[in-house]
Protein backbone atom coordinates (compact mmCIF):
# COMPACT_ATOMS: atom_id res chain seq x y z
CA UNK A 1 0.00 0.00 0.00
CA UNK A 2 0.99 3.50 -0.99
CA UNK A 3 0.31 6.58 0.80
CA UNK A 4 -0.27 9.44 -1.52
CA UNK A 5 -0.12 13.27 -1.28
CA UNK A 6 -4.03 13.14 -2.94
CA UNK A 7 -6.11 10.00 -4.76
CA UNK A 8 -6.90 10.61 -8.17
CA UNK A 9 -7.76 8.16 -11.13
CA UNK A 10 -4.21 9.32 -12.47
CA UNK A 11 -2.40 8.83 -9.44
CA UNK A 12 -3.13 5.77 -8.73
CA UNK A 13 -2.22 4.64 -12.56
CA UNK A 14 -5.08 5.33 -14.38
CA UNK A 15 -4.11 8.42 -16.60
CA UNK A 16 -6.23 8.69 -19.96
CA UNK A 17 -3.73 6.95 -22.10
CA UNK A 18 -4.29 3.54 -19.85
CA UNK A 19 -8.41 4.15 -19.94
CA UNK A 20 -8.40 4.45 -23.21
CA UNK A 21 -6.50 0.98 -23.85
CA UNK A 22 -9.23 -0.51 -21.05
CA UNK A 23 -12.10 0.30 -22.76
CA UNK A 24 -10.80 -0.32 -26.32
CA UNK A 25 -13.08 -2.47 -28.32
CA UNK A 26 -15.89 -2.72 -24.92
CA UNK A 27 -19.28 -2.24 -25.54
CA UNK A 28 -20.08 -1.56 -21.83
CA UNK A 29 -19.13 0.06 -19.06
CA UNK A 30 -15.61 -1.12 -17.38
CA UNK A 31 -15.04 -1.03 -13.47
CA UNK A 32 -11.67 0.24 -13.45
CA UNK A 33 -11.27 1.34 -9.42
CA UNK A 34 -12.67 1.56 -6.04
CA UNK A 35 -12.88 5.35 -4.18
CA UNK A 36 -13.85 4.67 -0.60
CA UNK A 37 -13.39 7.25 2.63
CA UNK A 38 -14.49 9.89 4.91
CA UNK A 39 -15.22 13.35 4.38
CA UNK A 40 -14.75 16.09 6.53
CA UNK A 41 -13.92 19.05 4.39
CA UNK A 42 -13.73 19.87 0.71
CA UNK A 43 -11.89 22.99 -1.69
CA UNK A 44 -13.14 23.59 -5.04
CA UNK A 45 -11.52 25.46 -8.14
CA UNK A 46 -10.73 25.55 -11.89
CA UNK A 47 -8.04 24.05 -14.13
CA UNK A 48 -7.94 24.02 -17.43
CA UNK A 49 -9.78 20.58 -17.24
CA UNK A 50 -12.60 22.41 -16.00
CA UNK A 51 -14.21 22.68 -11.93
CA UNK A 52 -12.64 20.24 -9.68
CA UNK A 53 -13.69 19.05 -5.76
CA UNK A 54 -11.01 17.72 -3.73
CA UNK A 55 -12.40 16.80 -0.85
CA UNK A 56 -9.84 16.43 2.62
CA UNK A 57 -10.50 13.72 5.34
CA UNK A 58 -9.26 9.56 4.85
CA UNK A 59 -9.66 7.95 1.89
CA UNK A 60 -8.52 4.23 -0.03
CA UNK A 61 -8.43 3.93 -3.56
CA UNK A 62 -7.90 1.01 -5.46
CA UNK A 63 -6.43 0.61 -9.13
CA UNK A 64 -8.66 -2.69 -10.42
CA UNK A 65 -6.00 -3.48 -12.80
CA UNK A 66 -3.07 -3.39 -10.54
CA UNK A 67 -4.77 -4.15 -7.32
CA UNK A 68 -2.99 -2.01 -5.90
CA UNK A 69 -4.49 -0.01 -2.62
CA UNK A 70 -3.21 3.55 -2.07
CA UNK A 71 -3.96 6.19 0.98
CA UNK A 72 -4.42 9.79 1.21
CA UNK A 73 -5.83 12.64 3.38
CA UNK A 74 -7.03 14.59 -0.05
CA UNK A 75 -9.16 12.89 -3.13
CA UNK A 76 -10.30 14.54 -6.51
CA UNK A 77 -12.62 11.97 -7.87
CA UNK A 78 -14.33 11.73 -11.66
CA UNK A 79 -17.37 14.07 -11.83
CA UNK A 80 -20.13 12.38 -11.77
CA UNK A 81 -18.71 11.26 -8.30
CA UNK A 82 -17.44 14.07 -6.99
CA UNK A 83 -20.60 16.02 -7.91
CA UNK A 84 -22.95 13.36 -5.79
CA UNK A 85 -20.48 13.29 -2.69
CA UNK A 86 -20.24 17.06 -2.77
CA UNK A 87 -23.86 17.65 -2.65
CA UNK A 88 -24.26 15.04 0.36
CA UNK A 89 -21.16 16.76 2.20
CA UNK A 90 -22.71 19.98 1.87
CA UNK A 91 -26.13 18.67 2.70
CA UNK A 92 -24.39 17.17 6.44
CA UNK A 93 -22.81 20.81 7.10
CA UNK A 94 -26.19 22.02 7.22
CA UNK A 95 -26.58 20.45 10.95
CA UNK A 96 -25.19 20.82 14.27
CA UNK A 97 -21.65 19.37 14.96
CA UNK A 98 -18.85 18.81 12.41
CA UNK A 99 -20.45 17.22 9.16
CA UNK A 100 -18.48 13.72 7.75
CA UNK A 101 -20.15 11.91 5.16
CA UNK A 102 -18.87 8.44 4.13
CA UNK A 103 -18.80 6.78 0.69
CA UNK A 104 -17.47 4.15 -1.52
CA UNK A 105 -17.77 4.50 -5.22
CA UNK A 106 -16.61 2.16 -7.57
CA UNK A 107 -15.63 3.97 -10.98
CA UNK A 108 -16.18 2.79 -14.31
CA UNK A 109 -14.97 3.93 -17.91
CA UNK A 110 -18.05 3.63 -20.57
CA UNK A 111 -16.69 3.52 -24.10
CA UNK A 112 -18.04 7.11 -25.76
CA UNK A 113 -17.63 8.36 -29.44
CA UNK A 114 -18.24 11.90 -28.92
CA UNK A 115 -15.98 11.85 -25.81
CA UNK A 116 -13.06 14.04 -26.15
CA UNK A 117 -11.54 11.09 -24.18
CA UNK A 118 -13.18 8.23 -26.43
CA UNK A 119 -14.93 7.11 -22.77
CA UNK A 120 -17.04 8.53 -20.06
CA UNK A 121 -17.11 8.16 -16.24
CA UNK A 122 -20.02 6.47 -14.59
CA UNK A 123 -20.46 5.59 -10.57
CA UNK A 124 -22.01 3.18 -8.53
CA UNK A 125 -21.90 3.63 -4.85
CA UNK A 126 -21.14 0.37 -2.99
CA UNK A 127 -22.76 1.45 0.52
CA UNK A 128 -26.30 0.40 1.25
CA UNK A 129 -27.93 3.20 2.74
CA UNK A 130 -26.12 6.45 5.07
CA UNK A 131 -24.18 8.24 1.99
CA UNK A 132 -27.18 8.02 -0.13
CA UNK A 133 -30.39 9.61 0.83
CA UNK A 134 -31.60 8.64 -2.45
CA UNK A 135 -31.03 5.54 -2.41
CA UNK A 136 -32.89 5.00 1.11
CA UNK A 137 -35.96 6.68 -0.39
CA UNK A 138 -36.40 4.46 -3.05
CA UNK A 139 -35.68 1.41 -0.97
CA UNK A 140 -38.89 2.58 1.03
CA UNK A 141 -40.70 2.89 -2.19
CA UNK A 142 -42.81 -0.29 -3.45
CA UNK A 143 -41.60 -2.22 -6.59
CA UNK A 144 -41.93 -0.60 -10.10
CA UNK A 145 -44.71 -1.59 -11.81
CA UNK A 146 -44.58 -3.95 -15.25
CA UNK A 147 -46.19 -2.51 -17.86
CA UNK A 148 -46.46 -3.45 -21.17
CA UNK A 149 -43.94 -2.26 -24.11
CA UNK A 150 -45.30 0.26 -26.63
CA UNK A 151 -44.80 -0.62 -30.30
CA UNK A 152 -42.23 1.54 -31.72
Amino acid sequence: MQYLNKLSTATIGLDKDVIGEIVKGQKKAVPICRFLGTVNGLETGESANGPWVKFKGLFSAVNYSTGEECRSGACLMPAVASNLLEGLFLKAKEGEGQPAVTFAYEISAKPEKTAATGYVFTATSLVKGGADPLGNLIEQLPPIPKTKKLAA
